[in-house]
């Protein structure tokens, strides 16, 4: 759930077997991809599902990538 858990990487979502090994790594990974500037995808980003996680005063933030229709 990119519009909860990247605003909050502490909040844990049934599907967390394990929620305390989950939020670990969602900080570390979060933290790895605002660190390096990485463009991240996943199938539960809002379109064109690509984005930038950057760090602001609450936490992460996703930043959408720019999309272009080329024919």
């Amino acid at each position: 759930m990119p519009d909860i858990q990247v605003r909050h990487p502490e909040v844990a979502m049934v599907m967390d077997t394990e929620p305390a090994a989950a939020i670990d790594a969602r900080k570390r990974a979060f933290d790895m991809a605002a660190s390096d500037e990485l463009l991240v995808a996943g199938m539960h980003m809002q379109f064109p599902g690509f984005s930038y996680i950057t760090r602001d005063e609450n936490g992460y933030r996703l930043i959408p990538e720019s999309w272009a229709f080329t024919v």
